[in-house]
């Protein structure tokens, strides 16, 4: 029997178990810190752990794809019923334009 190659192209980063790991990791940097933070701030604690080293090359001086990114995520995944109240705080995310 021979093997056959995998069709189709993998899933993307934040649709495959380290997009999952990066989104819980995220919500719980900002429970358990002491302090209220931001998601930004978050993201920052969370990116410096060897294990989110690939995700490192979106951040590019910025959080801001990495927070869309994460919303889109945690959307995708379900992990919180709540998330974008708890990641968006009622601001804008996304971009407008059509």
């Amino acid at each position: 029997m021979t093997a056959r190659k995998m069709r189709g192209r993998p899933p993307s980063v934040w649709r495959g178990p380290i997009g999952y790991k990066f989104v819980e990791a995220v919500a719980l940097a900002r429970y358990y810190h002491p302090q209220p933070i931001t998601t930004g701030r978050a993201i920052r604690i969370v990116l410096r752990q060897p294990e989110f080293a690939p995700l490192q090359k979106y951040a590019n001086g910025s959080t801001r794809y990495l927070q869309k990114q994460l919303v889109d995520a945690a959307e995708f995944w379900g992990i919180h019923p709540t998330f974008r109240e708890l990641i968006g705080r009622s601001s804008r995310i996304y971009w407008n334009r059509k």
